[in-house]
């Protein structure tokens, strides 16, 4: 049994200049590794390093193999954790996987997330089932072979389809909006103004919009300055000109020919989803877009006073988003236009722009 430190990480280089893509040799045996404690220090036997080999299967899946061989009962194996790393880019962090195994060979894929480079190492190390660890030997990933690109994303269900748009009776507050106000946004920055109209941009640019408030029901017409994007979302909010936190909202979402039309829930992992609304509707022709589509009950409002406001009281704002890339940047139309501060509302009686509140 070999005496070792119990943290080092063993890097197999193919050259000497650092990791390489041949596999690692096996220890024989169990290994000692000095650990510490209440007790002071002693000598436990961990685990061997196993054999590592990865491979790219695409861009970012990593196929990992490994192999024991003959180990002692007294370190044998019953887990190893499995990482891959993109350990040029800075910041980047690795994905990591516990594989329970009581196999002397085995393989597994991990997935990197595709906001981050391209893994390049992967790193294993052995574990016994009471938790005692293997020196982690780390390999380059082969990415000789042919490497395909990853898949894409899945769509996401359709969860509120929308049908054709439904009637309202109430009377239309009908507005305009400048041409050529869109603007862009990151994570976490706030919202500023394109350099340039584009003609995808040009698409999600409302310049008009008409709105009719029937009870919780609501029924919207926008003229966009260009027939809108195959994929892109636009939320129609209730609001309230006596108070900043109220009310409830439709979002219509259109992806891959798909249109949905729902009001925002969040599910169990705390995704947002879209739950089915009745009277739900949609019609795009052209640059008119029509959205209908009846609220959920104010006792199932996630945010404010949860009551309808008073006739004399009610408002409303539109925001068009366009994403064309995964992450980001982020494109929007606000009517009335983004405020920093506090977003102004289209009061529902006159079309006037006013604060919440005020």
């Amino acid at each position: 049994m070999r005496a070792v430190s119990i943290s080092l990480i063993v890097c197999v280089a193919a050259t000497a200049a650092g990791c390489g893509s041949a596999p690692s040799a096996p220890s024989a045996s169990c290994e000692a590794a000095t650990a510490k404690g209440p007790g002071g220090k002693r000598q436990i036997s961990i685990p061997p390093r196993p054999d590592v080999r990865a491979v790219a299967v695409t861009v970012r899946t990593t196929r990992v193999e490994w192999s024991l061989g003959n180990v002692a009962a007294e370190c044998r194996p019953r887990s190893l954790l499995v990482s891959v790393h993109a350990s040029a880019s800075k910041g980047a962090t690795p994905t990591t996987e516990y594989v329970e195994t009581r196999a002397s060979s085995g393989s597994t894929e991990v997935v990197y997330p595709d906001f981050l480079p391209p893994p390049d190492v992967a790193l294993v190390s052995a574990l016994t089932a009471d938790g005692r660890r293997s020196e982690t030997v780390s390999v380059s990933i082969d990415r000789s072979g042919d490497v395909r690109p990853d898949p894409p994303d899945p769509l996401p269900p359709v969860t509120a389809p929308a049908g054709a748009p439904a009637t309202c009776a109430g009377p239309a507050t009908a507005v305009s909006d400048p041409a050529a106000d869109v603007l862009t946004y990151g994570v976490g920055s706030p919202p500023v103004r394109v350099d340039k109209i584009t003609p995808a941009l040009s698409s999600i640019d409302i310049v008009r919009a008409s709105v009719q408030i029937d009870g919780r029901a609501l029924c919207a017409t926008f003229e966009l300055a260009a027939p809108p994007p195959p994929d892109f979302a636009l939320l129609l909010v209730l609001r309230d000109t006596s108070t900043v936190r109220c009310c409830a909202a439709l979002r219509l979402v259109r992806r891959a020919g798909r249109v949905q039309v729902g009001s925002d829930s969040t599910d169990v992992d705390g995704q947002r989803v879209l739950e089915p609304v009745a009277a739900a509707g949609a019609s795009i022709r052209g640059r008119t877009l029509v959205l209908t589509g009846t609220l959920p009950a104010p006792t199932a409002w996630r945010l404010g006073s949860r009551r309808m406001p008073a006739a004399d009281e009610l408002g409303w704002s539109a925001t068009s988003t366009y994403t064309p890339e995964k992450y980001g940047p982020y494109f929007g139309d606000w009517l009335p236009g983004y405020a920093d501060s506090l977003e102004p509302i289209v009061r529902h009686r006159d079309g006037a722009t006013v604060s919440p509140g005020s």
